[in-house]
């Protein structure tokens, strides 16, 4: 009799623990469910930098990262988080930005995961949250007036970005050819180029228009 019933406390145990278990399962897949859909990328690790999950955003984002970082391929995500945490504290959390391609960046913000104790079996917890975002770009109006350009100058490399010539800007500036040239190299000294197509691909690299 005493046997029967340590059976049954077992099987009611085990009964338990397996209802526990299904709740929790059900519960995780809501959860990948609803961060599948984030527009925002998320992942755990621990202090192993083991990636117990990653969404696709943040799949794709670190992909992203290590093409425009020129990194060696492999584990994009655990790569990422690899660069991202070196040389700091994790315990107290990580605030950086960093730039991706076509002119975007890329907020990241990392800090222990509430809820996880640390544990032989449940190593602690950090969640990754990426938002990717537009980087504003300077107009070439704003570009000219963060020169040190005098006004003359900054209306011959307006004409300049427009793709005038020389004989063109001194028609449209009522000028001589050879003063748009003196302006011209002013201009190059004070931006630190040595020709035209520099000057163009500086003004272009800088600014939205």
């Amino acid at each position: 009799m005493l046997r029967l019933e340590t059976i049954s406390r077992y099987i009611s145990n085990a009964f338990v623990q397996y209802s526990i278990h299904e709740e929790m399962v059900k519960k995780q897949r809501i959860l990948e469910s609803f961060v599948d859909r984030s527009t925002h990328g998320i992942v755990f690790f621990d202090k192993s930098l083991h990636i117990h999950y990653a969404n696709p955003v943040a799949t794709q984002l670190s992909g992203e990262w290590l093409t425009n970082a020129t990194e060696d391929g492999g584990d994009s995500v655990g790569r990422f988080i690899q660069s991202i945490i070196q040389g700091m504290d994790l315990e107290r959390g990580i605030d950086k930005t960093i730039d991706l391609p076509f002119n975007r960046a890329l907020s990241v913000h990392i800090a222990p995961y509430i809820g996880m104790e640390p544990n032989a079996l449940h190593p602690s917890l950090y969640i990754a949250q990426m938002k990717p975002h537009l980087v504003k770009l300077a107009t070439t109006k704003e570009v000219l007036e963060a020169e040190s350009l005098t006004q003359k100058e900054r209306e011959v490399l307006a004409c300049v970005s427009r793709g005038l010539t020389n004989p063109e800007i001194a028609n449209e500036l009522f000028i001589s050819v050879n003063t748009v040239k003196r302006h011209l190299q002013s201009i190059y000294r004070k931006i630190g180029v040595t020709n035209r197509t520099q000057l163009c691909y500086q003004v272009k690299s800088r600014t939205t228009t």
